[in-house]
């Protein structure tokens, strides 16, 4: 039975890692986006970025025993959709209301 605890602790890890690299290639994909010509591109980049730097923090808050990444976390991602929605508006409508 501890055998299998541990194959099942190591394949967490495992995973965890895995899904780790993923996200920092998707938040360089999305920061590699943000810098490139094009607004509609530019507000796709910004947000892979942000889910997937949130994301992220989520897994290091759980790996590390972190309180606090999941309010971190929150801010960031409300904060960044609601720059991207005001931004968007700005290029349609010319100004903020």
């Amino acid at each position: 039975m501890a055998l299998l605890e541990e194959t099942g602790a190591f394949v967490f890890d495992l995973g965890m890692y895995l899904l780790f690299i993923a996200l920092s290639i998707a938040f360089l994909t999305g920061s590699r986006l943000v810098a490139r010509k094009g607004s509609t591109t530019s507000l796709v980049g910004a947000n892979a970025a942000t889910i997937s730097l949130g994301t992220a923090l989520i897994l290091l808050g759980r790996k590390f025993d972190i309180a606090y990444t999941r309010e971190i976390t929150f801010a960031l991602i409300v904060f960044g959709a609601v720059g991207i929605i005001m931004f968007a508006r700005i290029l349609r409508e010319g100004t903020i209301r």
